[in-house]
């Protein structure tokens, strides 16, 4: 069925969905969006695969970064391909190239196939796919490009001439916000760069298909559903819904002031570390988060968010994960804001074992969350401030508080704003003057 070699391999509904779409003839683009492992990446590199046998030819999966990649491809014990050509293509040979890092596979006509894995984040890497034409590219969590110039270049690749291989380019994401390029080129019909033009033969040009984690049930570990109901709104609407969403209109940070600047490793050596406290009083069950988090300067003058600790938990256990985190962290000062219990904090700090070794600064959050967070989110707007990797929980905060009353306490965004206030200098009294600095300097 559908081409496996496997007489008991059984598509889902969503996989069904993905081999319609690529097989109608004149559709180019094929997007599979939806909610976390609905299995969106399986589908696309089952049909990549076959149409790698089908005749000898070149194919791209590519990633943001080339690590990502590579790890969940490949490298990882549960990577896709592997996964695909055990249960979907058992019996057909297949090669890494751990050098180079392409997939080498025989094709039934005679011949062979190559399946190049690659990110756009090395220069030297993606000038290499660049030099090359390709029958298929399938460009992986397309979330993560955020510049649409990069996707239009990868196009120009999909220029290999075969006997019988259309050319089809696959994309899958959980969808993030409307203004990303994928929302309005698949769903509108529009051209990202230019807003009002409509594309051509959209409808016969462009498909897209939802995919869920209900759909793939029968593959999911016990209590991952679960999992993904338990996450904050907007990540729940992203992971389990897959929906795209609106931007929150008045929430300091957006998606793109957060993914346009994120990196995957830190590009210089770190002049300043600090491990920010916003401390919560509670009996570890009930009541809010204590938010802790790692931030950095580094030699190049910007700032690096690298690990939110955040965690409900007993003053004694959270005091404790405060130094646990400074000792992961080769870390030795700490900034705690002590409008929550005062001197107690520092204390609670400092009575951990290793607590007293560490540097430990008590900051006064006078002025509103609002207020004090706007300096900061000016840094991230000038793309000084840079995370790494991906801090889910963290980014929801940011991405939706708004200072409305009723909202939640953004623990993880407070130990952010105390981390990196502290480190750019931007201190108590000088919140609304390096506001106004920054604003002029635009």
């Amino acid at each position: 069925m559908y081409g496996s070699t496997n007489p008991e391999w059984t598509p889902t509904d969503g996989q069904r969905q993905q081999f319609e779409l690529s097989n109608a003839p004149k559709m180019r683009h094929c997007m599979a969006y939806g909610g976390s492992g609905s299995s969106k990446t399986y589908g696309w590199c089952c049909i990549m695969a076959l149409r790698a046998l089908f005749e000898p030819s070149t194919h791209l999966i590519v990633r943001r970064t080339f690590k990502d990649c590579r790890q969940s491809l490949v490298v990882d014990p549960r990577a896709t391909w592997p996964s695909v050509m055990d249960t979907f293509l058992p019996g057909v040979p297949w090669e890494v190239n751990h050098s180079d890092w392409f997939i080498t596979m025989p094709c039934a006509r005679g011949g062979q196939s190559t399946i190049w894995l690659s990110g756009l984040d090395d220069q030297k890497r993606a000038d290499k796919i660049l030099g090359r034409e390709y029958a298929t590219i399938f460009v992986n969590e397309a979330s993560d490009f955020l510049d649409y110039n990069s996707i239009v270049i990868l196009r120009t690749r999909l220029r290999q001439k075969t006997d019988k291989l259309a050319l089809k380019v696959f994309y899958d994401q959980n969808p993030t916000v409307k203004s990303h390029w994928t929302y309005r080129e698949f769903e509108l019909g529009v051209n990202p760069l230019a807003h009002s033009e409509t594309i051509p033969n959209h409808s016969e040009l462009y498909g897209s298909i939802q995919m869920n984690p209900e759909m793939n049930l029968g593959n999911m570990g016990d209590g991952y559903i679960e999992m993904l109901e338990a996450m904050p709104e907007r990540q729940r609407k992203r992971f389990l819904k897959g929906v795209y969403q609106d931007e929150v209109a008045d929430a300091l940070w957006t998606p793109d002031d957060i993914d346009h600047w994120r990196v995957s490793d830190i590009p210089c050596a770190l002049v300043r570390k600090i491990v920010a406290v916003d401390p919560s009083v509670n009996d570890g069950k009930h009541g809010d988060s204590c938010g802790i988090g790692y931030a950095a300067q580094g030699a190049d003058g910007h700032y690096y968010v690298i690990e939110d600790a955040t965690l409900m938990a007993h003053p004694a256990v959270w005091g404790r994960k405060t130094v646990e985190l400074c000792d992961r962290q080769d870390c030795d000062h700490v900034v705690v804001e002590d409008n929550q219990g005062g001197v107690l904090a520092e204390e609670n700090v400092r009575n951990a074992q290793g607590g007293d070794r560490l540097l430990i600064e008590r900051v006064n959050a006078r002025s509103g969350k609002i207020l004090r967070a706007e300096p900061v989110a000016n840094l991230y707007r000038r793309g000084l401030v840079h995370h790494v990797g991906h801090h889910r929980y963290l980014e929801d905060e940011m991405t939706t508080y708004t200072g409305k009353p009723g909202q939640a306490s953004p623990n993880r965004l407070d130990w952010m704003v105390h981390g990196v206030t502290h480190l750019s200098g931007c201190s108590r009294t000088s919140l609304s003057s390096v506001a106004r600095a920054i604003k002029s300097d635009w």
